[in-house]
């Protein structure tokens, strides 16, 4: 899966991205509660749409209840892990590049 980018919608408690895919699907992903859940839709629907009905790629705890910021590391990971590392993330100010470019 081709992801264009990740642009953060919450910095913590539950930290959030939004992104698209190459194809249009809507991405989301949140970290809440030591929760992570990745979750993709279908062409032309929101992120909204995605979050509250969309393909669950990935729901895993990997930390504490009390945890509601993800480090930048871990999301990366993880991401890679699905074969789905995006183009760029943003996680809080400006644009990160992953290594590789993903091109």
């Amino acid at each position: 899966m081709d992801v264009r980018n990740l642009l953060p919608t919450s910095p913590g408690h539950p930290a959030q991205w939004e992104g698209n895919t190459a194809d249009g699907r809507p991405v989301h992903v949140q970290y809440r509660r030591g929760h992570l859940t990745v979750v993709v839709g279908e062409p032309g629907e929101t992120v909204w749409d995605a979050a509250s009905r969309g393909t669950e790629l990935l729901s895993e705890r990997i930390g504490t209840p009390e945890d509601g910021e993800l480090l930048e590391a871990l999301l990366r990971e993880r991401l890679a892990a699905l074969e789905i590392p995006p183009r760029t993330i943003e996680l809080r100010a400006g644009e990160l590049e992953l290594p590789g470019g993903g091109e």
